[in-house]
């Protein structure tokens, strides 16, 4: 299984007791990798059915997946901004509110709904799994899923900063 980031290894790793193995690839891949049979399944957000024509070699999408998360962002060097003029660096200031957070991820949103409906469109089964089934995986990967979301993402655990991107912190 194709997993988005490196705290996925772990956790795919674990589900190894239900058949799976992590890979990491670079998403530009995964479409190719998964119609020729490099890889048997992807780990992703469905905002990138769309963009990188997931449904095409796609059988099955499983709406269910215990990942940390891939949050995306937009960044700029610093050493880049500090060479802008004072009047450019207040463009940029006044561009970097919490609005352009919440229009990026309306956007997120907007795709990952379009993704599967498209999915949907193109007849991709949708296997949405039990809670039981749920129970089960959480039971398996547990201790790889805790390790994971206490590890340290800057001065905030993977946790916290999953909390803050489903708007459960502040």
């Amino acid at each position: 299984m194709r997993v988005t980031n490196k705290a996925d290894v772990p956790i795919v790793g674990a589900l190894g007791a239900l058949g799976a193995s992590a890979v990491a690839q670079p998403v530009n891949v995964i479409n190719q990798n998964l119609t020729n049979g490099v890889i048997d399944a992807i780990a992703v957000g469905p905002s990138a059915i769309r963009s990188f024509n997931l449904q095409e070699p796609a059988n099955y999408i499983t709406t269910w997946f215990p990942g940390s998360g891939s949050a995306f962002v937009l960044l700029m060097n610093n050493d880049v901004y500090n060479g802008l003029s004072e009047e450019v660096r207040g463009w940029v200031d006044a561009a970097a509110v919490e609005a352009l957070s919440l229009s990026g991820g309306a956007f997120c949103d907007k795709a990952a709904t379009d993704g599967m409906a498209l999915a949907a469109e193109e007849g991709v089964e949708m296997i949405d799994i039990s809670d039981a089934e749920k129970a089960r995986w959480l039971e398996t990967i547990g201790p790889a899923l805790d390790a994971a979301m206490s590890e340290q993402a800057g001065d905030m655990t993977i946790g916290e900063v999953m909390a803050l991107m489903r708007g459960d912190g502040s």
